[in-house]
């Protein structure tokens, strides 16, 4: 019925959401193009508002630039709760949030600090942790798509910060500082965080907190 259904609505051009029935049957439900529409946006702003609250919690953490945050949350929730394409729409509205002068960015120097390396990261994590945990209820497969976009949000900041250590002719002793400040101070936090965001999605979409009630989103 689900594959009929499916097949359907493309042919047809007819937007669908995705839902698991009360007897856990896969079924479609059409949505108009508008309605569709609203949604997407809607959901890009949330995402794009969860991001810009969670920067304003901030915590210094000594030896380091780089404040504590409850951003890497807010960008993993921002994965698992969108399609790919809205995730990411929603980290880079709030990147031109930051850059036309709204003070949404943690760090004063934003997009041209030594912490940007993370914002840009937000983009690739929040697509990646969409792409992968798309639509599934496994805790493993879950858990590696909060790894992966955690991996690129700290990638991208390490190398952003080497990078600029290296264009100021720093010598080898200052890429190694550059390294261990940027990430070392951050791998407990990060455990927790990713621990919070897999239960928190797990529970979710096995209607552990809200029984009986499943919607999935669409794939991108």
């Amino acid at each position: 019925m689900a594959s009929n259904d499916v097949s359907r609505l493309s042919a047809t051009g007819t937007a669908g959401i995705l839902r698991v029935a009360n007897d856990r049957r896969v079924v479609v439900t059409p949505v108009n193009g508008r309605r569709a529409t609203l949604g997407a946006v809607v959901g890009v702003a949330l995402g794009c508002m969860a991001l810009c609250v969670s920067a304003q919690v901030r915590v210094p953490v000594p030896g380091t630039d780089v404040p504590m945050t409850l951003q890497h949350l807010a960008v993993l929730l921002v994965g698992l709760s969108l399609p790919a394409r809205r995730a990411a729409a929603a980290t880079m509205l709030y990147l031109a949030c930051g850059a036309v002068g709204f003070g949404v960015f943690a760090h004063p120097a934003g997009l041209t600090g030594s912490t940007a390396g993370y914002l840009f990261g937000f983009v690739v994590a929040a697509w990646l942790v969409s792409r992968i945990s798309a639509e599934t209820r496994s805790f493993g497969r879950l858990f590696v798509g909060v790894c992966a976009g955690t991996l690129a949000i700290f990638a991208m900041g390490v190398l952003w910060r080497v990078g600029l250590v290296l264009l100021a002719g720093g010598v080898r002793g200052h890429v190694v500082q550059a390294i261990f400040t940027g990430l070392l101070p951050f791998v407990g936090k990060s455990l927790v965080t990713m621990t919070l965001a897999v239960v928190a999605a797990w529970s979710w979409r096995n209607d552990r907190l809200i029984p009986r009630r499943r919607s999935y989103r669409p794939a991108d």
